[in-house]
């Protein structure tokens, strides 16, 4: 089943918050000169108008990214600021954004000479508007399959570090066993302490369904304790209902 379109949602909070973290890990793991093979298993299409009518249907948007800008100068934390140079480069001039970017195109503003980025996306249209804006930009590799499985043929990466985002829509009930057992099976394939792992599970799923058991199966493949912490912030952003994040980090060497 392939009926969920981000477009609907991007901008929203956990896309803020998603973004902010995956700016903040890719920031501290650049402190380290060795290259990463960075992966987005479900990638979109990159980018979005948030004046579409499938952004404006839902109007998540409005508080989510739009509320942030709003109150770009109160942000004191430099945390912020490269987030906010990645929105303005994406929109020039003032007033509201126009464009949100998708979690590939962050990947590609932060990526380094030596780093490498892989997007997957099943959707065909979305896969289409993907290989097209990774046409635009260069240095982005499109794969239209599987993005879970993907990542585990792309393993070990030729670069010696990884970092990959796992975000499904979870629109089929299997994905939260299904990202529990890549995360183990991507164990057995690389050291832990080469691996980085962002893990966004829906919390409107939470608890009482499959996702329940999700932290806990991610635990336990876990090898040298290689799962630095579980934590997570929900909020109510429409479809999706808010993120819990799993930050799946290696213990020794990695990024703190």
């Amino acid at each position: 089943m392939l009926s969920y379109l981000h477009a609907f949602h991007a901008g929203n909070f956990a896309d803020v918050q998603k973004h902010a973290a995956l700016s903040l890990v890719l920031a501290m793991m650049q402190s380290k000169k060795s290259a990463i093979a960075c992966f987005d298993t479900h990638a979109g299409s990159a980018r979005y108008d948030l004046g579409s009518e499938r952004a404006r249907k839902t109007g998540e948007a409005d508080t989510g990214v739009q509320a942030l800008w709003r109150i770009r100068e109160q942000l004191a934390t430099g945390d912020w600021q490269p987030v906010l140079e990645v929105l303005a480069r994406y929109n020039p001039g003032n007033g509201p954004l126009r464009t949100y970017p998708g979690s590939p195109a962050w990947f590609a503003e932060f990526c380094r000479p030596g780093d490498s980025v892989t997007a997957f996306e099943l959707h065909p249209s979305e896969e289409r508007q993907l290989a097209q804006w990774a046409d635009e930009v260069g240095g982005v590799k499109v794969r239209h399959e599987d993005g879970l499985k993907g990542l585990l043929k792309c393993l070990p990466p030729a670069q010696p570090r990884l970092l990959a985002l796992i975000d499904p829509s979870y629109e089929i009930k299997t994905d939260y066993e299904a990202v529990a057992r890549t995360l183990m099976d991507a164990w057995k394939k690389m050291p832990p302490w080469r691996l980085s792992y962002l893990v966004s599970p829906p919390v409107n799923q939470w608890p009482g369904t499959k996702a329940d058991g999700f932290a806990e199966g991610v635990r336990f493949g876990a090898q040298d304790s290689s799962v630095r912490g579980y934590a997570g912030s929900a909020a109510r952003t429409g479809g999706h209902g808010g993120f819990r994040h799993a930050d799946c980090e290696p213990a020794l060497g990695g990024v703190r």
